[in-house]
């Protein structure tokens, strides 16, 4: 992945459950647009969690 310019060795992990509930609240708060995202299909969003590697 890059960054900033920068390379980064990450391993993409699928949130779930109340993980997921909470990136998702946390990616609100950032752009409240995914909300509006969200609505505009009938599938679940898939949210990741990029762990550094």
């Amino acid at each position: 992945m890059r960054f900033r310019g920068r390379d980064h060795q990450v391993t993409p992990r699928e949130q779930t459950g109340a993980d997921r509930a909470a990136a998702w609240e946390t990616m609100r708060r950032t752009w409240p647009n995914y909300d509006k995202y969200a609505a505009q299909t009938a599938r679940e969003i898939r949210v990741f969690f990029l762990d550094p590697s």
